[in-house]
């Protein structure tokens, strides 16, 4: 999967790692993945579900007034009772898009996307 942040940012993350993590969270863990990975998997979900509620909040604000322009009073209800589901939206594609920063590799990689989908559906 193709990933906005691929390029310069990411060839340089195991440098970045290997020059400004100290020796402790670059050994490995459980699963086999490094101690930094397992503290930035919660760190990148609290980040998405941050961003994704400030991002709920702003697309729900502009529904709301698209919404208040019509006659009918269902799409307000509607956009009322969205407020979840529109978070979890946005949170989701956040923590998509921030997966390369994880540099996670094989079926740790492919674990993180299949709790994305399922998650999504």
């Amino acid at each position: 999967m193709h990933h906005l942040l691929q390029g310069p940012l990411l060839s340089a993350a195991p440098s970045l790692v290997e020059e400004y993590l100290p020796a402790t969270l670059r050994r490995l863990g459980p699963g086999g993945l490094a101690l930094w990975q397992w503290v930035a998997l919660p760190a990148v979900a609290v980040v998405s579900l941050a961003l994704g509620a400030l991002l709920g909040w702003v697309t729900r604000l502009v529904a709301a007034r698209v919404a208040a322009r019509t006659p009918a009073r269902w799409d307000d209800a509607l956009v009322v009772r969205s407020a979840g589901p529109v978070t979890l939206v946005w949170a989701l594609l956040l923590a998509d898009l921030l997966r390369p920063l994880l540099a996670l590799e094989g079926s740790a990689d492919d674990l993180y996307g299949r709790v994305l989908r399922a998650a999504f559906f």
